[in-house]
């Protein structure tokens, strides 16, 4: 054996066990990643979209939520913090404070039917966390921003159709090359 396929060989399972070390903590890091992103669809969007989705009347709308609901959102709140966000805890404490001032006031109804920021905010969680799981989702509400203001029909299958004209260049320049 000469030094030069000595080295060669050498340089070669010094690349290949770099490549290997690379690949698995990129493996370990998505199998982590995903197992607490499960965690936190299970233990925390999951409960949430049940509380507020039994607020939601197909033919009204949303009727807003009482104070044994947000009752129960600030329990799970308090007893799992490190899975919020710190968008949701504040919407969670916002609405935590106005049942504290209408408690107070002596009103005794179903607070925040005209603010649906929470619905909102929980349904695009809700749906996100269950496409990036690979579980069915609902479009609308993984594209939020393109969805906002009238004309939701016209702005998603336009949004649609500039992803199906990008693909299909795509597709041709690929060939072209």
């Amino acid at each position: 054996m000469t030094w030069s396929q000595f080295i060669t060989i050498f340089l070669t399972a010094i690349v290949t066990a770099g490549f290997a070390n690379i690949f698995g903590y990129w493996k370990d890091k998505r199998v982590a990643s995903t197992k607490y992103i499960e965690k936190v669809f299970t233990e925390l969007y999951l409960p949430i979209y049940k509380i507020v989705d039994q607020k939601v009347n197909p033919i009204d709308g949303f009727e807003g939520l009482d104070e044994h609901d947000i009752e129960a959102l600030i329990a799970i709140l308090k007893d799992k913090p490190e899975l919020f966000d710190p968008k949701l805890e504040k919407i969670i404490y916002r609405y935590y404070e106005k049942e504290y001032a209408n408690w107070q006031y002596g009103e005794n109804r179903s607070f925040h039917e005209n603010d649906t920021e929470l619905l909102d905010y929980v349904s695009i969680a809700f749906n996100k966390t269950r496409k990036s799981l690979g579980l069915p989702y609902e479009v609308k509400y993984v594209y939020p921003i393109i969805l906002k203001g009238k004309n939701l029909k016209k702005k998603m299958s336009r949004y649609f159709k500039i992803r199906r004209i990008v693909r299909k260049f795509m597709k041709r320049f690929k060939k072209n090359k």
